[in-house]
């Protein structure tokens, strides 16, 4: 075991392991804080998201901190959260270092907090149609926000497919739907609806243009030097992934004041030129000519040697002469 685990956790960036270390952590103090009268509600209504304790109870808070918290209610319960830590790991790196570390948790709240929206909208649709007792419901774990990512990873290559867990292969446009299936057979053919939420909002991430709310890497790059300065982060022994170590930082932060319309089909590297003639400096003098020079010719040969060009003789200067008069004219004259 230890070797499926150790190379997963060497690779989890500074954010993952912050999750994957705290999630059973917050789990633990929620539980213990459940035990004792004194912290039972502020622990109920803190972590646990449903119809009742955001609507009612005006519980908030909730809708954010509900993925840090799963209740140890059984074995069973607490083997899930471990596969929870497995999957995070597996999925989660991926995620971060693609957007930075900063990013990666403000995506991880935002995204969060719109599942809970969707979850909370569905149970209040059920309560109306089949009774009330879909407002006590609630919303808890890490779960969701692994179905998103996996179906994210699934449809960035819709047309392939994989193989879930060696035994068939599956579409990947429909990888998601089947695994939630599975798990809902595994729970005794109950339908989960925190996974029915995750999967409208997997579903709709890419069309309705969800990441365009994320801030800006360049945002992310001043808010983490304002913090740290020009350091570097470290957290549980792993590299913080700073917003201009991301792939996309570059393209941020290029200057865009001399874009042209024709930069909304292009499909990426349309404005290299553009940017090359921006790093030009003016030297505040014109100079005719200037730079290094290219050698007319195709260039295939430059071992040959340059021949000096030679200079076509003078013209000789032409002497007007007397005008000669017509034949005719001249016999006339003799005559």
């Amino acid at each position: 075991m230890g070797n499926v685990i150790q190379p997963l956790w060497a690779d989890c960036p500074a954010a993952t392991r912050l999750i994957c270390v705290g999630y059973p952590a917050v789990s633990l103090l929620a539980m213990l804080g459940l035990q004792f009268s004194s912290t039972q509600a502020i622990a109920y209504y803190a972590f646990t998201c449903s119809w009742d304790t955001v609507v009612h109870h005006y519980s908030v808070l909730s809708l954010v901190l509900s993925l840090l918290f799963r209740p140890f209610s059984s074995g069973f319960a607490f083997i899930m959260t471990l596969f929870e830590i497995y999957m995070a790991m597996a999925y989660f790196p991926t995620r971060e270092k693609e957007l930075g570390s900063t990013t990666f948790l403000i995506w991880i709240v935002l995204v969060n907090f719109m599942v809970n929206i969707v979850f909370l909208l569905l149970m209040f649709a059920l309560s109306y149609i089949m009774g009330g007792m879909y407002t006590m419901m609630n919303i808890n774990g890490l779960w969701p926000m692994l179905m998103i990512c996996i179906t994210l990873r699934c449809l960035g290559d819709p047309n392939g497919s994989t193989s879930f867990w060696g035994l068939v292969q599956i579409p990947n446009k429909w990888y998601s739907i089947c695994l939630a299936g599975f798990f809902c057979l595994l729970s005794g053919m109950r339908v989960m609806w925190d996974f029915v939420a995750a999967l409208i909002v997997g579903y709709s991430y890419s069309p309705l243009r969800l990441e365009r709310f994320l801030p800006s890497r360049t945002w992310a790059s001043k808010a983490e030097r304002r913090c740290v300065g020009s350091g570097r982060c470290n957290c549980f022994r792993a590299a913080w992934v700073a917003a201009v170590d991301t792939p996309g930082y570059a393209a941020e932060s290029t200057d865009r004041r001399y874009a042209t319309l024709s930069d909304f089909g292009r499909s990426g590297g349309g404005s290299q030129p553009l940017t090359q003639a921006r790093e030009v400096q003016p030297t505040g003098r014109f100079e005719a000519f200037g730079g290094a020079g290219n050698r007319l010719g195709d260039g295939t040969d430059t071992n040959v040697p340059l021949q000096p060009v030679q200079q076509a003789p003078p013209q000789q200067e032409l002497t007007p002469s007397a005008p000669q008069l017509p034949a005719q004219t001249q016999t006339g004259e003799s005559a």
